[in-house]
């Protein structure tokens, strides 16, 4: 969640006028998961009433799937030359669903052949 929150930022700040736009449900899921995704997801998709309804009723396959399309948006937008490093620290410390996650990040960008993304674990 660090690696992703940090990455909004960086695409909040390199491109002002970037944003994306998801299913509604998904980027409700992903502002209560990832805070920061809410300088680059869409205003008109900001809808804080729907928040604990979305994280009360979804499980960690919809995380998931949020957490990919979020992924997918941002590819779309990145320059031919751009890269993005994901460096994930103290990876011994990540519970079960934390490691399912990254490894459905890996998966999808290796089957999307997304070359802008390099995976960096270390303990």
């Amino acid at each position: 969640i660090d690696a992703l929150s940090m990455l909004c930022r960086i695409f909040a700040a390199k491109k002002s006028d970037f944003k994306i736009k998801l299913e509604s449900d998904q980027s409700a899921l992903l502002l209560a998961a990832i805070p920061d995704a809410s300088k680059v997801i869409a205003p008109d998709q900001i809808h804080s009433s729907k928040l604990t309804e979305c994280m009360l009723s979804w499980g960690f396959e919809r995380l998931k799937t949020s957490i990919l399309s979020f992924l997918k948006a941002l590819c779309d937008q990145m320059e031919e030359e751009e890269n993005i490093i994901f460096w994930i620290d103290d990876l011994h410390w990540a519970d079960k669903d934390s490691l399912r996650i990254i490894q459905s990040i890996v998966k999808y960008v290796e089957a999307a052949s997304l070359g802008a993304f390099v995976f960096v674990g270390s303990f």
